[in-house]
């Protein structure tokens, strides 16, 4: 991991109890879900779903991946979807760049981008898709919504275990103000912050 993202890391797990309580409440379903699974399964699959899978659900893949390698757990898998297809909005690269993270599209398609904790590390491929694409677990996972859009569309998710509402404020809305950078760093940091908690309580469970 690079100089800069761990830097990033340790402040976002200094933060951590400054999460609400009222949050910690939402957050701590999600362990509860990944505690049973293990129970059940000796592994968890889980899915973060917004309307486009263009910010908040990919950021929340990232971090939760993040986080998963930063506490070494093993047998979750990670992944985000939406009820369309776009692409990976750059204003939310961004701010994984200036957390440090290494956006790499050598050699890959448009609109899929490779993200590396360091230099030399393999990294995860990223790219909007529909929630229930092939490369999307089709039975036995946990649904995230992560978008009140998504959560009204979408009762309903297909093969999943167990589906749940865990709202961000999109930083959409500050697209193209003096405030956008701000916006996405701050959103950013807050789902960071929240996938350190999820994973840092599920290694005290499983």
């Amino acid at each position: 991991m690079n100089k800069k993202l761990k830097t990033y890391i340790q402040k976002v797990i200094l933060d951590i109890d400054k999460i609400s309580d009222k949050r910690k409440k939402l957050l701590s379903d999600i362990v509860g879900y990944i505690k049973q699974a293990y129970l059940n399964e000796n592994r968890a699959n889980i899915i973060f779903i917004c309307t486009h899978n263009s910010r908040r659900s990919q950021l929340a893949q990232c971090w939760s991946i993040a986080s998963y390698q930063y506490y070494k757990l093993k047998n979750i898998k990670f992944f985000s979807g939406g009820m369309e297809i776009t692409s990976f909005n750059l204003n939310a690269l961004n701010a994984l760049k200036r957390s440090g993270f290494i956006i790499d599209q050598k050699g890959q398609k448009e609109h899929v981008y490779l993200l590396k904790t360091s230099k030399n590390s393999d990294g995860q491929k990223y790219f909007s898709k529909m929630y229930d694409s092939k490369s999307n677990p089709k039975r036995k996972f946990l649904a995230i919504m992560t978008c009140s859009d998504a959560d009204k569309k979408c009762p309903v998710v297909r093969g999943a275990d167990k589906r749940t509402f865990l709202p961000y404020q999109d930083p959409r809305i500050s697209d193209g103000s003096d405030l956008e950078k701000s916006a996405y760093d701050q959103s950013c940091y807050i789902i960071a912050q929240e996938m350190f908690y999820i994973m840092k309580k599920a290694r005290e469970v499983i």
